[in-house]
């Protein structure tokens, strides 16, 4: 049913008429109709953006309760907001452009072994701040990013994080540090007991020493005493043979 603005004021509707007959808004409408309708897949219109009415910050608060509370990156925002139902992204225009230079910078940081935030990427790959909003994140902006107070294609480019961000990286700083510390604790620990066990081994070393000197002191003093007898009865058997012979030469 067309809507005829019959339940509008005379001179609204008459503005609102006014303002549809004018060039500017003509011009306006027609980008509108080329901008919704520029991505195409065998001929069908693709939508570039699959969250209904529902704004960015309502869908963030979506994805937090379907994630356990964990609230969304930037770019996992993005990726739900351009991601039709049939789990594709846009083939072609600004969100596959942001999607490869994200993925792409993603890759080659990891390749590289070097350290990010995927804020601060996901802010370059999606061109930064252009006319005071980020694409791709809506009125979710202000969670991932701070505002800028300066109007410069410098401040633009230049990222500040917003409060989620400033809250998710204090949050894993703190769980970095509880890991840290606990890792601490647990080396602290092994090494504690590996020195306990270094010392108990040199006592059972010690002892075993000691043990074996004493069983070999006793061992020595009985081969003496069983040496001394021998010679002792060798003694006494050459003095009876000498006997022996001095009586048997006195015949």
């Amino acid at each position: 049913m067309k809507d005829d603005g019959t339940w509008m004021s005379e001179a609204a509707r008459d503005a609102l008429l006014l303002r549809k007959s004018s060039e500017e808004f003509k011009k306006i409408l027609a980008q509108c109709s080329a901008n919704r309708t520029k991505h195409k897949k065998n001929g069908k219109v693709l939508g570039t953006h699959n969250m209904g009415r529902r704004s960015a910050i309502e869908q963030a608060a979506e994805m937090a309760k379907n994630a356990g509370g964990k609230m969304p990156t930037a770019f996992e925002l993005f990726k739900r907001a351009h991601t039709p139902k049939r789990k594709e992204m846009v083939e072609s225009g600004m969100p596959m452009s942001v999607m490869e230079s994200f993925t792409n910078e993603i890759a080659k940081l990891d390749e590289q072994g070097i350290s990010y935030k995927k804020y601060e990427v996901y802010y370059k790959s999606a061109g930064g701040r252009k006319k005071g909003q980020v694409f791709g994140v809506g009125n979710a902006q202000s969670l991932f990013f701070g505002s800028s107070v300066s109007s410069t294609a410098a401040a633009a480019q230049s990222y500040t994080p917003g409060v989620l961000t400033q809250l998710q990286t204090h949050h894993e700083q703190l769980i970095k540090e509880a890991v840290d510390k606990v890792n601490q604790e647990n080396e602290e620990r092994l090494q504690k007991m590996n020195q306990e066990n270094e010392e108990r081994l040199r006592q059972m070393q010690s002892q075993i020493e000691l043990e074996m000197m004493h069983k070999f002191e006793e061992r020595f003093v009985q081969l003496a005493l069983l040496l001394k007898m021998t010679l002792l009865l060798a003694e006494e058997t050459l003095m009876k043979m000498a006997l022996t012979l001095r009586l048997h030469f006195s015949h």
